[in-house]
C-alpha cells in the first residue's frame, strides 16, 4: 500500500529532523566540543583529545554541571575560554584553569602560587620542565595591577611576578603545565563573558595532532575515552 509506505517515510524524516534540531539546540544552549592541540595543559589534557564543555546558560546551570558550585565560576575549573579582547587575535580559543576569583590577589614566587597570601596546593601542576625564567616585557601589563608599595625593581617573569589584585567580573588562568604554558601571565585577566564553558570530560582521544571521523580508527587512546577531567 502506497499510503503505509509514505508514511514510514514521512515518519523516519521526521525522527531525523527532530534529532537534528535536539542536537542544534543542545549545541547552541549546553554543550561545546573542542580539540585541543599543544602541551599546555599536560598531563590533564593531552593534545588530541576532544573535550566536552558544558555552557555557562541556564540550561548549562540546570545539569549542575557547569560550575562547581553555586553559580559562579569556582577555582580550579577547567574552562575554555577565547583569548582576552587586549590581545586582538579573532575568536581563538584556548582551554586553561581558573587559579584567581574576581577581588583576589594572586602572585608566584619560585614556581610557588600564592591567593591572598596564602599558598595553593597544585596537585595538577607540572613543572618539570625547564624554561628560561628571564624577565618578560609581555608581563609588564600587571603593573597597572601591581600590589606593592613601589614599582622599583618590578620585573616579571614565568615563576615570579604579582601580586596583582584580580578586578570585578574578571579572572586569571593558567595552564597546569606551567613552563610551556601562555595564559594569564601573558594575556592578562579573562572576562567572565571570555569564559564559554566549564570543560567536563573527555570524549574521545587521538594520538595525532588531529582527530578526524577517517582517522579515527588510528591511534585512538581508548584509555582516554569518555574520561571525566577535574
Amino acid at each position: 500500500m502506497p499510503g503505509v509506505g509514505c508514511r514510514r517515510v514521512l515518519g523516519t524524516v521526521s525522527l531525523w529532523v527532530a534529532v537534528l534540531m535536539l542536537g542544534l539546540v543542545l549545541r547552541k544552549y549546553l554543550v561545546i566540543t573542542a580539540i585541543a592541540r599543544g602541551t599546555s595543559m599536560l598531563d590533564t589534557v593531552q593534545a588530541g583529545d576532544v573535550l566536552l564543555a558544558v555552557r555557562p546558560t541556564w540550561l548549562g546551570r540546570a545539569t549542575g554541571l557547569t560550575y562547581a558550585r553555586g553559580d559562579s565560576w569556582a577555582r580550579n575549573d577547567l574552562v575554555l575560554a577565547r583569548l582576552p579582547e587586549r590581545m586582538s587575535v579573532g575568536d581563538l580559543r584556548v582551554v586553561k584553569r581558573i587559579l584567581g576569583l574576581p577581588g583576589e590577589t594572586v602572585e608566584m614566587r619560585a614556581g610557588q602560587l600564592y591567593v591572598n597570601d596564602h599558598t595553593i596546593d597544585e596537585p595538577y601542576a607540572r613543572t618539570d620542565s625547564l624554561r628560561l625564567n628571564g624577565a618578560s616585557i609581555a608581563m609588564q601589563w600587571q603593573i597597572d595591577y601591581v600590589k606593592r608599595p613601589s614599582m622599583r625593581g618590578f620585573f616579571p617573569t614565568n615563576e615570579d611576578w604579582g601580586p596583582i589584585v584580580v578586578p570585578t567580573d574578571k579572572y586569571f588562568l593558567l595552564g597546569d603545565n606551567r613552563q610551556h604554558s601562555q595564559d594569564s601571565r601573558e594575556f592578562g585577566f579573562f572576562a567572565s563573558s571570555d569564559l564559554l564553558g566549564r570543560v567536563v570530560g573527555v570524549l574521545v582521544s587521538h594520538s595525532g595532532d588531529c582527530c578526524t571521523p577517517r582517522r579515527l580508527w588510528r591511534g585512538a587512546r581508548l584509555e582516554r575515552t569518555l574520561r571525566r577531567l577535574h
